[in-house]
């Protein structure tokens, strides 16, 4: 059975990426393709941290399994290309590109879904849930504790006031997730109250609250 969602995932460009994902967990295998209006960095480009972001919001490992990309137009071949990629290195390291000259039954049913979607577009995908999206979180660190780069492996720290309050950018499937991941990964050096979601408008260094 085939499954369906839209992937955020890190790149080199300011904004997150966002591409679709077609997984077949029965053929052990799944279909990234890079939306025309993406924006962020392409799949090719951060072809890594598709994999890792793809593995940790889904649990399918491309490491493992078959992976494949679709590009809907290469201004260098002038048209469209699907490739297997397989991981030559450890933790989705060292990708190298096989173009199809042929498909089997998973990429034939994934194709079809694809050119389904016309144009080959996020604003086209709209029904589609959205993984790994970003939570920011205020995090009040206890007095005198140095947790620095602790919180940091949590994701991209956006801002430190007084070296007490944290506010850190995390990835999760929705933000009780990326809640959840933050307190669990934090205790027992912080206490879970002291973990926040954000309140958009609110003033800087209040309470569990930053403007979004």
């Amino acid at each position: 059975m085939l499954e369906q969602f839209l992937l955020e995932y890190g790149g080199f460009s300011a904004n997150r990426g966002r591409c679709h994902v077609i997984v077949d967990r029965d053929a052990d295998a799944a279909l990234v393709g890079d939306p025309l209006d993406n924006p962020g960095t392409s799949v090719t480009n951060a072809i890594e941290q598709v994999g890792f972001d793809l593995a940790r919001a889904t649990s399918f490992d491309a490491m493992r399994g078959r992976l494949y990309e679709y590009v809907p137009w290469d201004a260098v071949r002038r048209r469209e290309w699907t490739a297997l990629i397989e991981f030559k290195g450890d933790a989705w390291s060292m990708p190298v590109w096989h173009e199809l000259e042929s498909a089997d039954a998973f990429v034939e049913a994934a194709l079809a879904e694809v050119r389904a979607i016309q144009p080959y577009a996020l604003t086209s995908m709209g029904e589609l849930t959205v993984l790994n999206t970003v939570t920011r979180l205020r995090i009040e660190v206890p007095v005198g504790r140095a947790l620095d780069e602790l919180i940091e492996g949590l994701g991209t720290i956006q801002h430190i006031s007084q070296h007490r309050f944290y506010y850190v950018d995390v990835a999760g499937n929705s933000q009780e997730d990326a809640l959840a991941r933050a307190r669990s990964e934090l205790s027992p050096h912080i206490d879970a109250s002291a973990i926040q979601p954000t309140t958009p408008g609110a003033p800087l260094d209040q309470p569990g609250t930053l403007p979004l």
